[in-house]
């Protein structure tokens, strides 16, 4: 073998020779190994039939040129047997040799190229594609040749065009922030000595003076000497990420403050239950669940029948209750449950017990039992005792501090117990009224004509007993609430009482438990006001915030907190509502909104935030209304008192604000006679403002904060 048949047989390239009729002169070894040679012997001798048998169409117009010599390189596709498919690029060579023309062919299978090449193309396109997806700029500074690449992003980002930087290569540093040029311009320096990773937040100034948060980041590569030479980088405009950052920031912290008062508010209202220390109060919901409670009812739960019971229970577990207890409990609770408010006394374990049950109502649907009771054991002994026509002496024990009193109707001599000496504050050696006239003498006067009466019918007999609860004035200059009972115990030979015999009880400490019950009523309905409005203002600037921020291009995470952090307000938000509106009367009234044609609003708040928000809605929705906004209502009245102004066409106006409120605003604006409509625009949900508000002629609405889209369609045509 020759040393041309040797380099022809072991070339790289699959090679062949033939005549333009296809007519295979020769072929080497790789050829061979294209083919799978040893497939199709019968079709070697010509290279059509050859090809043909690997193509899903005939052999190409270019590929015969190429034959003839009119075209000198190509692709053919081919499928060839045991083999992927390939994609061969094939060149010719015309020579004439003994007067015959022959064509070398060179077969080179780049099927890998291609396939690499459809990626790079595919992967550039997807490149593109987040790239604009994300507004991120794309920068490429050859230190080398003083060349660079920006793209669209990069001068949209930074407010400039490609003409002002061809101008200007400084003029990034111009952009930049003042406060932030030289942490730019060191690390670009440093950098461009050193290389390495290049990385910079920072706030750029716009055209039109307005900041923008930006993130630079790239890579400085190296020549052959370790130098560098080239950087390539990307820019992002992260001013919203970072505005929703901050905002996401606030309402956490927000929100974290709102679980902590209410955490620090359930917990008072604890405290202030576990404070009656004689009354067992606890609240059922209608599954006879134990939602609330107070200690003392606890620690008498396990008195008498002997277990412990917590929050959450079912009191009519057979872990918690006898067949007894609940045969006799649950018709009482189901009665509740009817809407039916009532009391009942009962004896256990030879105590007695004053029990009263009262339905729990939320928008008129009941959903448990609130019930108190109190041991009355003392105060039925007391009435037991008074059935005996004993001696004053086992008519009752002085060791339970219950004083005696003896009145000898003949003689006009009263006579008192020690006890009753000690309850008014007297030594035991003191007397204490010896006579009728100064023991009313020590009536308290609101109480001293009720006495009058009831004495008066006991001596004409028109009673034989009675009982009273009157207020003595004790020897410090105090009064005491006492429970006078008294009962007929001797009459003369005429059948007119001769002598009445009583207890005197110091019922002091009931009168204050009934006290501070009727104060923690009231503080009850002061607390849902307070806390309603309090809780409520950021819990309506968090809804109204969210729902600014729906919409916008932001990252996942933020949309997903942003969407629990509304729907977590939206549930707070009604707690409060549920809160206020049990222990408060509801708002009988209705809200007639009738569309007013509007040019022009004010939103008087001393909120700068949802006075924000409310301008903001309007804008959104109605682009033509004018709208401006007030932190002090004063302002607000004084320009109204004026006359050469624009009148609004609405006013939204809040209520609880310093200086001058909403009703004190409201108070003024009617003595202005101005027919302009006023919508209260208020955190608070509290029926009583709504009535007051409907009071004035000028207030055509109440809404709760924040304003919505729905509410203002309905208000502006």
């Amino acid at each position: 073998m020759g040393l041309f048949e040797k380099v022809f047989e072991e070339a790289k390239y699959a090679k062949c020779i033939c005549v333009v009729d296809g007519q295979i002169l020769n072929f080497n070894k790789a050829f061979r190994e294209l083919f799978n040679f040893s497939q199709f012997d019968n079709y070697a001798n010509n290279l059509f039939n050859l090809l043909n048998q690997y193509l899903d169409l005939p052999i190409s117009d270019s590929f015969l040129k190429s034959i003839n010599g009119e075209n000198n390189e190509g692709y053919l596709e081919l499928k060839i047997p045991l083999k992927e498919n390939k994609i061969i690029k094939y060149s010719t060579i015309t020579f004439t040799s003994n007067g015959r023309t022959s064509i070398l062919l060179t077969f080179e299978d780049e099927t890998d190229k291609i396939i690499e090449r459809k990626n790079l193309l595919h992967s550039e396109q997807m490149l593109k594609l987040a790239v604009k997806t994300f507004s991120m700029g794309i920068w490429d500074f050859d230190f080398t040749n003083n060349t660079y690449y920006l793209s669209e992003e990069v001068y949209s980002i930074f407010d400039t065009t490609q003409q002002e930087f061809i101008e200007d290569e400084a003029i990034f540093s111009k952009i930049i922030h003042p406060d932030y040029v030289k942490e730019y311009e060191d690390k670009w320096e440093h950098g461009k000595i050193n290389g390495g990773q290049y990385e910079l937040f920072t706030t750029i100034i716009n055209k039109n003076k307005i900041l923008k948060k930006v993130h630079i980041n790239g890579t400085f590569l190296n020549d052959k000497n370790g130098k560098p030479n080239r950087f390539i980088g990307t820019v992002i405009d992260i001013t919203q990420t970072k505005e929703n950052e901050e905002k996401l920031i606030q309402e956490r912290n927000t929100y974290k403050i709102l679980a902590h008062q209410l955490k620090e508010t359930q917990s008072n209202l604890q405290s202030l239950l576990d404070n009656f220390i004689d009354t067992s109060i606890w609240s059922l919901d209608n599954e006879y669940n134990l939602i609330a409670c107070n200690d003392y009812f606890k620690v008498e739960h396990h008195r008498y029948f002997g277990r412990w019971i917590s929050k959450g229970d079912n009191i009519f577990d057979p872990n918690f209750a006898f067949p007894e207890m609940i045969d006799y409990w649950k018709p009482l609770y189901d009665r509740a449950l009817k809407n039916e408010y009532f009391t009942v006394e009962f004896e256990i374990a030879e105590n007695a017990f004053h029990v009263s049950f009262n339905p729990i109502k939320i928008n008129d649907e009941i959903i448990g039992v609130s019930t108190y009771g109190k041991n009355i054991t003392e105060e039925k002994n007391i009435n037991n005792t008074l059935k005996f026509n004993e001696e004053r002496w086992k008519f009752a024990l002085e060791g339970n501090d219950y004083g005696l009193w003896d009145y000898d109707i003949k003689e006009n001599n009263l006579f008192f117990s020690p006890t009753c000496n000690k309850i008014l504050g007297y030594e035991t050696d003191e007397v204490l009224f010896p006579k009728v006239e100064l023991w009313t003498d020590n009536i308290h006067p609101d109480d001293l004509e009720n006495a009058r009466t009831t004495f008066i019918q006991l001596l004409k007999g028109e009673i034989q007993s009675f009982v009273a609860e009157l207020r003595m004035k004790a020897k410090d200059g105090t009064f005491r609430w006492i429970l006078d009972k008294g009962k007929v115990f001797e009459f003369d030979k005429e059948g007119n009482a001769s002598r009445v015999i009583g207890l005197f009880i110091d019922i002091t400490k009931r009168k204050e438990s009934e006290r501070k019950i009727n104060d923690y009523l009231v503080s009850l309905e002061k607390f849902a006001q307070i806390t309603s409005h309090s809780l409520r203002l950021p819990v309506a600037n968090i809804i109204g915030i969210t729902q600014l921020i729906e919409g916008e291009k932001e990252v996942n995470e933020i949309k997903h907190l942003n969407s629990s952090l509304k729907i977590s307000a939206l549930q707070l938000d009604e707690v409060i509502k549920e809160m206020n509106e049990a222990i408060t009367y509801v708002y009988k009234g209705k809200n007639i909104t009738k569309q007013t044609k509007v040019a022009h609003v004010w939103f008087i708040d001393d909120d700068a935030i949802n006075n924000m928000l409310s301008e903001r809605m309007i804008k959104k929705h109605f682009p033509k209304i004018k709208s401006n906004s007030f932190l002090n209502a004063t302002e607000a009245h004084e320009l109204l008192k004026e006359t050469n102004i624009e009148f609004p066409d609405a006013i939204f106006l809040d209520i609880n604000m310093p200086v001058m409120n909403g009703w004190d605003f409201l108070e003024v604006f009617e003595k202005l006679d101005l027919e302009i409509p006023i919508y209260m625009l208020t955190s608070s949900i509290d029926p009583k403002d709504q009535e007051k508000a409907h009071k004035y002629s000028s207030v055509k609405d109440f809404i709760s904060k924040p304003l919505k889209e729905d509410r203002l369609k309905m208000i502006i045509r």
